[in-house]
Order: structure tokens, then sequence, then C-alpha cells
């Protein structure tokens, strides 16, 4: 029974049958009912709600890194939606080493190693199991790259523009009882807030102790001064020392990624950050990629050049800091979805933990509200531009990446995977290292012009 309803309100006849009958005498369940937007009262005290959380954020050290909800449904299909800052793929080139897609201005520097309870002489394996694929669940090769090899390799074109490929930790030499050696990544964030994701995929743990893969993920954070290096005698020995530290906590866990899973961080920069993937009796630990997103779902060189990303920086700053001095003096008034998602967004520099933890909820409550006034196409043309960009923003937070880039070519703007697919391979470079942010404005210019229509 649904709420409002007596109990045998859902025993409603069929068309030219008896009350409570059907033509084969079986009683019709009632249809499902979609979820009631919420009103002004339900987004007045969600908005007094995120306001409360703030004011007592105020002033009290917050985490530099928290988990976000994990994510199953992009799968491989990275570009244009993760990586739009740095993308790793781990083994990448051809069992190697990693291949490195760097469009943004600073880059990120890694490395990897296995932990200390290890044989003598075992190291971290980069490990390629098909050079191209076309699940949808290995992750994709950059577009520049993938033309390069189809140019060479005649395989390219036939198998697929994904590629199969992680670091693992050699763990199936071991018994299953062993302790490690586990995969240690340590990994630099720039200075700004970042979306850090790390992809896993049991492409073939539908069997025997690859089915066990379950890995704890501990995280320990340092200033961005800070280097391994400095952990004398081996370099190795510095990461291994942090990643198995008294401080460092189990923070998240990777499962039930037999389809490809994003394990997702909420990071502010700068700051070097060692994560921790855990053998944990299973046949070993694997980990496929790692990718770091800005915040701003706008970021340079996708939608901005260096100096007018700089001056909206200073902007964002400078708005931020105006609304949280007025926090405890403004009046809490009508809510609406624009008014809370305003405050949401304010909570994920503010209040991390918190937004990580009420985000998903606002943000589907705030989407809600305005597809209700606007109609069910809420994010078109014709709804006011201000709702419009509000709701392509909700469903870029809330992952739905599809219906992200449909709201941003209705705005009027080229998406990051339309830049990335008319991207092209010009034949003279053997790699696009450290080019790929002035390639990808020299794109934009092109696409603007209307040359070269994205595929």
């Amino acid at each position: 029974t649904l709420p409002g309803e007596s109990e045998n309100a859902w025993r409603k006849a069929a068309p030219g049958t008896a009350a409570g009958t059907t033509s084969d005498n079986a009683i019709i369940p009632p249809e499902p009912r979609a979820a009631r937007p919420p009103g002004v009262h339900e987004l007045t005290a969600m908005a007094n709600a995120i306001r409360a959380e703030l004011i007592e954020a105020k002033g009290q050290k917050q985490p530099r890194i928290v988990p976000l909800p994990d994510d199953w449904r992009t799968e491989g299909n990275w570009l244009g939606h993760y990586g739009k800052y740095w993308m790793c793929l781990f083994a990448g080139r051809r069992a190697v080493g990693d291949m490195v897609w760097a469009p943004g201005p600073t880059g990120a520097w890694h490395a990897e190693v296995i932990g200390p309870h290890a044989r003598r002489g075992d190291a971290i394996r980069f490990w390629l199991q098909d050079l191209y694929d076309g699940n949808r669940n290995a992750l994709e090769i950059p577009p520049v790259y993938y033309q390069r090899c189809r140019s060479r390799d005649p395989r390219a074109s036939l198998a697929g523009d994904r590629r199969v490929s992680e670091i693992d930790d050699h763990g199936e030499t071991y018994p299953t009882w062993w302790q490690g050696p586990d995969v240690n990544i340590l990994l630099t964030i720039p200075r700004g807030l970042f979306i850090l994701g790390f992809y896993e995929w049991n492409y073939n743990g539908h069997t025997t102790t690859m089915r066990q893969r379950d890995y704890p993920i501990t995280l320990e954070t340092f200033p961005a001064s800070w280097h391994y290096f400095a952990a004398p005698p081996r370099p190795g020995r510095g990461i291994q020392a942090v990643c198995y530290s008294k401080r460092a906590k189990v923070v998240a866990r990777a499962e039930q990624n037999w389809h490809g899973e994003w394990i997702r961080f909420l990071a502010r920069g700068p700051l070097v950050v060692a994560v921790r993937f855990c053998r944990n009796h299973s046949m070993n630990t694997q980990v496929a990629g790692a990718a770091l997103d800005l915040f701003n779902e706008h970021p340079e060189p996708y939608f901005y050049g260096d100096n007018r990303w700089r001056s909206n920086l200073a902007v964002g700053r400078a708005q931020r800091r105006r609304r949280a001095s007025k926090l405890s003096s403004a009046p809490a008034g009508k809510g609406s979805a624009r008014q809370a998602l305003r405050l949401t967004e304010l909570s994920a520099y503010e209040a991390p933990k918190r937004y990580t933890e009420l985000a998903g909820r606002y943000y589907t409550l705030a989407a809600r509200s305005m597809l209700a006034k606007e109609g069910p196409e809420g994010n078109s043309p014709k709804a006011p531009l201000g709702t419009a960009a509000a709701l392509a923003r909700v469903e870029y937070r809330l992952g739905f990446f599809r219906r992200w880039q449909a709201a941003e070519n209705q705005l009027g703007l080229i998406t990051p995977a339309q830049v990335e697919a008319a991207l092209r391979w010009d034949r003279w470079r053997e790699s696009y290292r450290g080019i790929e942010a002035r390639e990808i404005r020299e794109c934009l210019r092109r696409l603007a012009k209307g040359i070269g229509t994205p595929r």
C-alpha cells in the first residue's frame, strides 16, 4: 500500500471486469510512482541544515581528503568524464611504463611500489592483458595515442580502442594467508579542490581466488614539500614507511568491480597523498588507472585559457569568502533549489566531510525541484539560462555524464568528450606528452569555427 492510501486502494479492477478481478482472476499491482519534488518548506529546511553545518564547521580544521561515493556507472569510458586534469593508465605503454594524459597546467607526479612484506628482489609488476580491446569496462586509450597505434598496427582497428593493463603486487606467487605485498601509490595533488579517482576492474575475477579481490584502501597525507626521496636508503622504502604507518586509516574499499568501479575522493591541494591497496587474501592486488579532476566542471583548457581561468579562480574564491561571512547574519527566507545548490557547493570547500555524506541527497532533491518547475525538459534552451546551467551541474556532480554533455550542448558549449574525439595525430610527433593543453586549445578554435566536426 502506498503512503496516504487505504489498504485496499490498490485493488483496482481492469476495464470491463468486476471490481477486484481481471479476465484471468489476477489482481493488478499498482504502477510505480515517481518521487514527488520537494516543496518550499522542505527546501527551506534543507538550506537551513546546510547553513547550520557550515556555521558549525567555521574555524574547525577540515580533512584534506575524504572519500566520495563510488561510481559503477561510468565504467571505462573516462574520456571527457575523468582525467580532464591528469590521467594515468597503469602499464598502458605496452607494459613498459604508464600511459599518462595530462591536459592540466601543472600535471601530477606519481610513483608506485609494493609493500615491505615481500620476497627479496620482488617489485611492482606492470602487466598488459590485452593490447587492444573493445570491452566497455576496459579503459579507453587517449585518442592521439590510439590513432598513432592504428596507423602502425592493424590489430588496433580490428580489436578496439581500449587497453586492459594494470600494476599489481605479484601476489599470486604468495600464499593466500600472506599479509601483502599490496600496491602502494604516491601522488601529488596541486593547489585547488580536486576529485581523485582510482579505477578497478576485476576482468578475470569469476573463478578461483581471483573472485576474492576485495581491497581495503588506506590513506595518508603529507605537505606538498614532502618527497619520498627524503627516506633513505632506497626510494621505495619512503613510500612503504608512510603507507604502513600507524596514522594511515582504512577509508575506502574496492569491491564489486566485475564491471568497473571508480573509487573517488574529494581532495584539497596542495598535498602529497599515499594510497595503499591491501591484498586482503585475494589472488593479487591490481589497480588499472588513476585520474585527477578539478572540482569545477568547466576546467582549463577545455573551457578557458590560462589567464581567464586564473581570473575565474580569484573571482570564485572572493565569492565563497563573501558567502561564508554572511552565513550567520543572512536571514533564512524561503528556500529554493538554487539557494540549496549554492550552499551545497560551498560546503565542499568549507565542510568537505559533511559534503561527501549529504551532497548526493541534496543534489537529487534540488534537481527534482527544478525539473518540476520547468517540466521534463527543464534543461532545454526554453528553460531560464541559470536553471539549465544549474541542472547541468547537478547531473555532472551525480555522475550522469551523458545527460550533462547533452545539457552542455544545449547551452551552446563544446564538451571535453567532443574535444577529445576531434583531436588528431599529426603523424610527426611521437608523443603528445606535455603539450596536451596546447593541442586542446587549438582543437577548440577549429571546432568553434566549424572546422572538424566532432564525431
